[in-house]
């Protein structure tokens, strides 16, 4: 996966949002630290997989919820155009 240039996180007031400053207008969108996390690996360039597997070693959960809220995620990603054509 990779972030499109224009879109990036900022921390405002304890919250972390992604900001899209490709239209006219930034927009943003509120982050949970599951998403901050996502949002990370995504910038790394890592693929759903290897995603997966990050959050699978790094908390205690099992593989159907991380498989779905990857693919939650990235959907929310692909539909504000924030992901490169993948």
């Amino acid at each position: 996966m990779k972030i499109r240039e224009g879109f990036s996180i900022r921390e405002i007031r304890d919250r972390v949002y992604v900001v899209d400053e490709t239209g006219e207008a930034p927009k943003m969108h509120y982050l949970n630290e599951t998403g901050v996390f996502l949002w990370e690996l995504c910038a790394q360039g890592l693929t759903a997989e290897a995603m997966k597997q990050k959050i699978l070693d790094e908390y205690v959960v099992d593989e159907a919820t991380v498989e779905a809220d990857i693919d939650d995620f990235l959907a929310g990603l692909r539909q504000i155009g924030a992901l490169e054509n993948d």
